[in-house]
């Protein structure tokens, strides 16, 4: 069963990746009225939260840099942010690098 899930997930990935990268840059940042976050930002969260759920590392543990759950995690929005943001293609990067939990749980 764990094995189905893992292979859901990484169809799941795929999907996101293909759709990430045929988003045009300059809208990957457009906040439409209404809502209150970004393409870049749902893929931040995509991220932040797949890791958590998924591999159940916490915010502690986490193979991303420290600000991933300052910047994507549940309740932020790119209103609040400040410093130093990873752009689309950076989280891109690491949405191609996540796999399974062998290689982010030692467990």
């Amino acid at each position: 069963m764990t094995e189905l899930v893992f292979k859901q997930f990484e169809l799941a990935r795929g999907w996101c990746i293909e759709v990430a990268e045929s988003v045009p840059e300059k809208i990957v940042n457009v906040q439409p009225a209404g809502f209150n976050n970004t393409i870049q930002w749902h893929i931040g969260y995509i991220l932040t939260v797949t890791e958590y759920f998924m591999f159940g590392i916490s915010p502690k543990k986490s193979n991303f840099p420290a600000n991933f759950t300052g910047l994507f995690g549940p309740g932020t929005k790119p209103a609040d942010w400040k410093g130093d943001v990873p752009s689309a293609n950076e989280l891109i990067t690491h949405l191609k690098g996540s796999v399974g939990p062998s290689s982010t749980n030692s467990s």
